[in-house]
């Protein structure tokens, strides 16, 4: 973990921490990267060191995927009451550091754009629901719309 935040830009600064999370991703599921790692360094090996990065003490959930947790812990309360709204605030104002540090362009009503893609893009629909149950894309998609319009 030290010898990449010294080497890589994108481990240095306050974020550097959150990538462990998603290289451990990227290890674990990402068909085209497993493949290239195992032919390179042998069968089962980006396993191996996707489950050595999930041990390492700088891998922890990123606080984007904390906000998004909290925001689909109860999803019988209403999209729109002000303690959901104050959790896409958190969100609006985590993607944007997000955004600033990837030097991302993420254009003017990004959170919308977003909003849209929860409320009707099937796989976004898919992978949401089976990762936060049932009715959570929507709930996701109600939440972040409101915010993007109020």
């Amino acid at each position: 973990a030290n010898t990449a935040k010294k080497d890589y830009d994108a481990f240095k600064g306050e974020r550097g921490d959150d990538y462990w999370y998603y290289m451990v991703k990227t290890y674990s599921i990402l068909p085209e990267w497993i493949k290239a790692v195992d032919e390179k360094y042998g069968n089962g090996a980006s396993k191996y060191i996707g489950e050595a990065l999930k041990k390492c003490s700088s891998t922890k959930l990123p606080k984007i995927e904390e906000l998004y947790n909290k925001l689909t812990s109860d999803l019988s309360k209403d999209p729109r009451s002000k303690e959901i709204q104050e959790i896409a605030y958190e969100i609006a104002n985590e993607t944007k550091k997000q955004n600033e540090d990837l030097k991302v362009d993420a254009g003017e009503n990004y959170l919308g754009y977003t909003a849209e893609l929860y409320l009707s893009n099937d796989i976004y629909i898919k992978v949401t629901d089976k990762k936060y149950g049932n009715g959570a894309s929507k709930f996701i998609g109600e939440a972040l719309k409101f915010y993007s319009e109020n």
